[in-house]
């Protein structure tokens, strides 16, 4: 619940000042959520972390910034497909199998 609200007032944050500082020539898309599209890199390797605990702990607040990331690179096509691809590493986080 608190990541879907800290979400959608990222996107509405976006969207305003978007809206704002968009001028006729801008290449700037009209939907920011757009931006936010993860992108699976080439070695397909997502992050993993240590324990359950660990990753529940990290997964929110990592995400939220590198979309913050996003937002802030959104006019830098190289940079942007890094952060795309580094949100897609987040999104398809695992656990570490626990060895025996």
């Amino acid at each position: 619940m608190k990541t879907t609200i800290l979400f959608v007032g990222l996107i509405l944050s976006a969207s305003a000042f978007a809206q704002s500082t968009v001028q006729p020539s801008s290449t700037v898309t009209s939907d920011p959520s757009a931006l936010f599209v993860a992108i699976q890199p080439e070695d397909g390797q997502a992050v993993v972390f240590a324990t359950q605990a660990e990753l529940d702990a990290k997964i929110d607040d990592k995400m939220d910034k590198i979309k913050q990331l996003i937002l802030a690179n959104k006019d830098n096509p190289s940079e942007l497909e890094k952060l795309q691809k580094e949100l897609w590493r987040f999104e398809n986080a695992v656990v570490a199998p626990t060895k025996n």
